[in-house]
This record gives structure tokens, sequence and C-alpha cells, in this order.
């Protein structure tokens, strides 16, 4: 009878011992992964993640595509554009913070993030950056909009705009703008405004420089307008960031607070639109994913931001993710989304009268860039196949054209991601100006850029290292645990049971 007892507490002992090893998975190890993860990726000063967050150690690269317009005369007379895709021509993107101030009280931190861009000759390689590209004339046909979307428009004010982009772009001045690739990113085409003695010139460059901030335009030293697509963002900060710490609320870790002092924008009719805060930067997600989760990334490009959701599950290098994917809702027009009626552009600087809303597939950013230009994922994917039927050229591919992100779901560390947009201009016809009096209607892609980042080798193994290698050696330690007492648990009640039988049909 005794041996009979002892195997049924040997029993009972396996069942504690896997009773406590599932109470320790299903509770307690979440806590203690949580804890230790949300301590590691808090950003503390003199800390590891603290390091990365001043400058980001993985290799981002932004890879340009342009579109060279293979008919120029005969968009003239009215023929569809015919595109060719060239690229890509691709840049090291170096980000890093500066003038960072920590904010004990509210647990948070600000900063200004610096850009810089260098070309990558060997990732381009054979493309080069003086490469010589022929895109639709975004000067003529921008510029032409803005005018006959002033309140009180008049064709004489387009004759004179006609008359002086002839004489400022001289032997550029056609239905094509041809320039280098370095020329029309960053160090931009010169409209020589002070070696010109035509009233015309004097007027519209007085008119340019007057107009309310023009992201692509800047104004040189000597007084004359320089125009560069991307020159803005390698020689300014893109705005005073505050963000959460994470040192409190783990699960807040990288949540934007307030951009420029503001908790919300300005820039749209609505607070739908204008609404950032909660909202994430690309390069800092938050920890503890699922499913379930969904946020929004903030681009100062597009001044506002994109929602994103969980689209799958996915593998880089090993290591599991999740993947996120900007959801339908965001491009969609007014009619599939009515809380996106906020984006339909505005008057610029009550100059303007307000714009037509953008077709689905797009979002105008006549408000956010001061000029009528809309983006798009690249090649118009996901856009109204009217807006293709009006050119030649695109070929959309979601595999190629989409934009994603895979995080690591308990670190939320991004495994890879790809941002794409395209820049788009309308080419409207103007009866005021002879070059684009008989050009026919059509949604043209200037460029298309691709900003990505994949974890490198270093970052992978410190990631299995540090974190992963844990949580897997847990697991193991869990199972082994649980196997271990529910072997003890029937070994106990076998011999227990076979003891009593053995008692009974053999009593001495």
């Amino acid at each position: 009878m005794r041996k009979c007892v002892n195997w049924l507490i040997f029993s009972a002992v396996g069942v504690i011992l896997a009773l406590g090893a599932f109470i320790f998975n299903f509770w307690i190890l979440p806590l203690l992964v949580n804890y230790q993860v949300g301590k590691t990726m808090a950003l503390e000063n003199g800390t590891m993640a603290w390091d990365i967050f001043l400058k980001t150690p993985v290799p981002m690269y932004l890879s340009i595509y342009f579109f060279n317009i293979e008919n120029p005369e005969g968009m003239v007379r009215g023929e569809k554009p015919k595109l060719k895709e060239v690229g890509p021509y691709v840049y090291r993107e170096m980000r890093e913070k500066h003038d960072v101030v920590v904010n004990n009280e509210n647990d948070t931190v600000l900063y200004h993030q610096g850009m810089t861009f260098t070309f990558d000759a060997e990732k381009s390689y054979p493309r080069s950056d003086n490469d010589k590209v022929s895109l639709a004339n975004f000067a003529i046909h921008l510029i032409s909009q803005v005018v006959e979307s002033l309140e009180y428009p008049v064709s004489l004010v387009s004759e004179i705009v006609d008359i002086a982009l002839s004489e400022l772009l001289k032997d550029k001045y056609g239905p094509t703008i041809t320039f280098t690739v370095k020329e029309i990113l960053f160090d931009g085409f010169q409209f020589n405004c002070t070696n010109n003695n035509s009233t015309t010139v004097k007027v519209v460059c007085s008119a340019l420089k007057h107009f309310p901030k023009i992201k692509i335009l800047s104004e040189t030293e000597d007084g004359n307008l320089l125009a560069a697509i991307l020159r803005y963002k390698n020689t300014t900060y893109d705005g005073l960031f505050e963000i959460n710490r994470g040192t409190r609320d783990y699960a807040s870790i990288g949540e934007i607070v307030s951009w420029e002092k503001k908790t919300k924008l300005d820039t749209w009719s609505g607070d739908y639109c204008n609404s950032f805060k909660g909202s994430y930067d690309i390069t800092l997600m938050p920890p503890f994913v699922t499913k379930d989760t969904k946020f929004k990334l903030f681009s100062t490009d597009i001044c506002t931001t994109a929602p994103v959701e969980y689209y799958g599950d996915t593998e880089y290098r090993g290591i599991s993710g999740m993947r996120f994917k900007t959801t339908s809702s965001f491009m969609a027009n007014k009619t599939e989304v009515p809380e996106n009626a906020c984006y339909c552009p505005s008057s610029i600087g009550n100059l303007t009268l307000p714009g037509e809303c953008p077709p689905t597939g797009t979002l105008d950013l006549s408000t956010c860039m001061n000029i009528p230009a809309l983006i798009s994922y690249p090649h118009l994917l996901h856009a109204s196949p009217y807006y293709h039927s009006l050119v030649e050229g695109l070929t959309p591919n979601e595999s190629l054209h989409e934009t994603y992100m895979d995080l690591e779901p308990t670190t939320g560390i991004p495994l890879r991601g790809y941002k794409r947009f395209q820049l788009n201009i309308y080419i409207k016809p103007n009866s005021a100006i002879k070059l684009i009096e008989n050009v026919s209607f059509a949604l043209v892609p200037i460029l298309w850029v691709e900003e990505g980042a994949e974890l490198g080798d270093d970052q992978v193994n410190m990631l299995r290292d540090q974190l992963l290698k844990v949580l897997h050696i847990a697991d193991i330690v869990k199972w082994v645990l649980i196997a271990c007492g529910v072997c003890m648990a029937l070994v106990g009640i076998g011999m227990a049971i076979w003891n009593v039988r053995k008692t009974h049909y053999h009593p001495d």
C-alpha cells in the first residue's frame, strides 16, 4: 500500500509540474517577455536602442524610375503620351537625428531628422546620374494649371506665362523637359530671373517667389530660381518631431505625439485627414503586434498618414514575421470612403479655386506641395482603368509596385520594407499657351520612387542572439517540463494501479 501512495505522490508532482509549466507559459512568461522586450526597445539614453534611434544602422536605399516620353511631337498634336520606364537610379539614404531633447516629464523625445542621399554607382550600374531623361514638361503644365485655377483667371496671364517660360527655359522649352538625372532630382535646373531684362520674365519670377512655398522650388543667393524634385529632402529637416520613448508604457514606443509642436495638421479640410497623433515613422514600429494590429504611418512628403493592416505571415532569413500593407481605404475616392472627402484639394494660399476630388488610387498634393501634383502607386496600380487608357506603356504589378513592411511581431523590428509611390501631373490643353493648346487630357507619370531597407547579417544575428534565441530556448524548456510532468503523472498512475492489482491478487 505504501508503494501505491508513493506512486500517487509521484503522479501528483508530475501533474503539478505540467500545470506549473502551462501556467508559466501562458501567464508568467508573456509578462517576463513583454517586460524584457519593452525594457530593451524603450528609448533610454545609453542603450543600444537609443543608438539605433539616433542613427539608423540599416542601409536604406532610394531607387528612382523615370518615365521618358517617346512621342513628344505627337503629344503636341494630341496623341496619347507613350511612356518608357528607365531606371533604377539608386541612392544610399542616411537618416540621423539632430537637436535631440528628452522630456522626462512626458516620457517623450524631440528631434529633427536629417536625411542625406548619395548616388550609388554600383547598384545603379550601368546607369549614371549624368544620364539624360526626357519627361513631360511639368513646369509648363503645373504653372498653366495654377494660372487657370486662380479665382480671377484671364487668358492674358496664360499668354504672359507662355512668353516668360519660353525665355526662361530657352532651348529646354518644349513638350518634354530634358535634363540629367541629378539635375532633375537634387542639383536642380535654373530659371534665370536676374540676367534677363524681359518684363514678362520678371513678372513670372516675382510671382513664383511670392507664391506660397513650393517644395520643389528654391531661390538661389543671386535671386534665380532652382527647380529639383527631391532637393528639399537633401537640404532641410522634415520638421520637429516629438515621439513617445516608451519607458513607462512599452506599447507606445515610437508613437508620434506632435509635429512642429502641433498635434494635428492644418493642411486638409477635415480632422480625419489632418490627424496624425498616434501614428509612426517608418523606421520605428510598435512592439507586440498581432494580426489585429492596425496603425498609421506618417509622412511629411504627403502631409498625411497612410493606414496599414495585417496581410499575412512571412519569413525573412529564418525569422518569422508579419506582413503589413497599406489598406484599400488609402487613396480611395470619397464615394468609396466618405471620410476621404477632406482630401479633396482646397485653395492654394487662398489664391486658387478648390480643385476636383482625386480619382481612386491617387492623392492630390495641391495643398501639401502647393502645386497641382498627384501621387499614386507605381504604374497607377489600383487606379481607375480610365486613366490607364489615356497613356501607353504602364504595366502595374502588385509584387513590384505595392507598399509593405514585414515586422518581427514581438519586438516590432522591421525585417524589410518598401514604400513605393509615383509622382504624376495632369496634362490639360490651354488655348492661351501654344505648346499645349492641342494636347489631350491625361494623368501622366513623371517618376516613381522605391524607398526600402532590409536587415543585414549583423542585425539579423543580433536579433536572433539577443532575443529570439532566448524565446526559443524558453519555448523548448516549457514543452520539456510539460512533457516530463505528463509522463510522471501517467507513470505514477500506472504504477499505482499496478501495485493495487498486485496487492489484490497477491496479498502476501
